[in-house]
């Protein structure tokens, strides 16, 4: 067995190898994404483009796309408002608005 295994193994892996192969990956989940259409004033969906793209690649951090900066400003303003009105806990869940099927459907 030993023969064959030195078959495959041309050489011994280093200590920092192994290490690293036997330390688990972490591994990150993304959240799940829903398509949502909104309608806001023109004037500020400029106001967030252009400093999104101005501050681009600037900094650490900074946003690469509208929507991840879009989805940081939901999200801050949520976590005030939670922090403010709600004792910094989340608001209950509420019921979800269901979409309209489509009216050439069997259901």
């Amino acid at each position: 067995m030993s023969e064959i295994r030195s078959m495959f193994d041309a050489d011994e892996p280093d200590e920092d190898t192994t290490a690293a192969a036997r330390t688990p990956k972490k591994v990150v989940q993304q959240p799940s994404l829903v398509r949502r259409t909104f309608t806001l004033a023109e004037s500020v969906i400029d106001a967030a483009t252009n400093a999104q793209k101005t501050l681009r690649g600037a900094y650490p951090g900074s946003h690469r796309s509208i929507n991840s900066y879009i989805e940081e400003a939901i999200a801050e303003y949520t976590a005030n408002l939670e922090r403010e009105y709600n004792d910094g806990q989340p608001f209950p869940d509420v019921e979800k608005i269901r979409r309209r099927k489509a009216k050439d459907s069997d259901d």
